[in-house]
């Protein structure tokens, strides 16, 4: 990224970003879906029996998973381009809004509140982070959710579906 960045080759980053990006969601979209589709499996083949709310706790925090590991090509492009700010404030906004929202929600629907705080706060921060790269990289988030992530995940949606039926 440094590389290109130096060499001014606008069009050759923002390709990196989004080849990067298609990389990263055909492995994290496969194992997130597995993840979460078999959850109650998993649990049971682990811990033994009645861990269900465990279950529901890890089917939420891994579909926050997503959110955490899919910005990752989009942090190597920035800080390559010497923007750590933008880094920088996304994980100012996932703490901050992992707090509010964890302690808010906690006193709204209780315990539920923590893995949904935790993983809306991941969603946040990466939507704010894929807003930020459009003047920097000139891709919209819109533009990367359908060129690099929706079809990693509707080619996982099959396996998804029969961890579903498994489980």
């Amino acid at each position: 990224a440094s590389h290109l960045d130096a060499r001014r080759d606008e069009k050759a980053l923002a390709r990196m970003y989004l080849v990067s990006t298609k990389y990263l969601a055909a492995v994290t979209m496969p194992l997130v879906l597995f993840t979460v589709g078999c959850a109650s499996l998993l649990m049971r083949t682990w811990m033994g029996p009645n861990h269900e709310v465990s279950a529901w706790v890890l089917r939420i925090i891994a579909f926050g998973y997503v959110a955490n590991i899919l910005p990752g090509a989009g942090v190597s492009v920035v800080l390559g381009k010497g923007r750590a700010d933008l880094q920088m404030i996304a994980g100012v906004i996932a703490t901050i809004s992992n707090i509010v929202l964890t302690i808010g929600l906690v006193f709204v629907i209780g315990f539920w509140g923590i893995p949904i705080g935790t993983a809306a706060s991941m969603f946040l921060s990466w939507a704010w982070f894929a807003r930020a790269l459009k003047p920097v990289l000139g891709i919209t988030p819109g533009h990367l959710l359908r060129v690099a992530v929706m079809w990693p995940t509707l080619a996982s949606l099959p396996g998804f579906i029969g961890c579903v039926a498994l489980d």
